[in-house]
């Protein structure tokens, strides 16, 4: 099937439908035209986002959800008891202060709290060099951010 776009020429377009039609059926390409043919969009914007969301996508496991965590002392026991090096002993416990360690994790790392749960990076790994680092740093220069295959 051939795609024509008639108010914006680029090849890239043209290609992003195609890839549409092929994998998702003519319903969703038109959808997909229907979108790209408005006047208030701002179609290289839209690409530039895009392109971060495959990026995050391709980092989803760099990343720590930390599901019913509401507050820094949730997220403190839970770095405590999962990672290496945080580790507090059985006798210790009383003494950890876990809100401080959890607001360290969340300044360190990122962290936020959305909704439900806490979300924050891995240990030495940041959004910045996901999101703007070439793909030969992140998979060679030291950070752990490596891309999954």
């Amino acid at each position: 099937m051939e795609i024509e776009i008639l108010s914006y020429p680029d090849d890239i377009w043209e290609d992003i439908l195609e890839q549409a039609f092929d994998t998702a059926g003519f319903a969703a390409a038109n959808t997909l035209a229907g979108v790209l043919s408005r006047e208030d969009l701002d179609l290289y914007s839209i690409l530039y986002i895009a392109d971060e969301i495959r990026k995050l996508a391709d980092h989803f496991h760099n990343f720590i959800i930390m599901d019913e965590a509401q507050n820094y002392t949730d997220v403190g026991e839970y770095i405590a008891q999962h990672e290496r090096g945080y580790q507090i002993g059985e006798y210790m416990d009383d003494f950890a202060d876990y809100s401080k360690l959890g607001e360290y994790i969340a300044r360190e790392r990122d962290g936020m709290f959305m909704g439900s749960c806490f979300i924050c990076m891995e240990d030495r790994c940041d959004l910045e060099t996901i999101l703007h680092g070439s793909s030969l740093e992140i998979e060679l220069g030291g950070c752990r951010c490596s891309k999954q295959n």
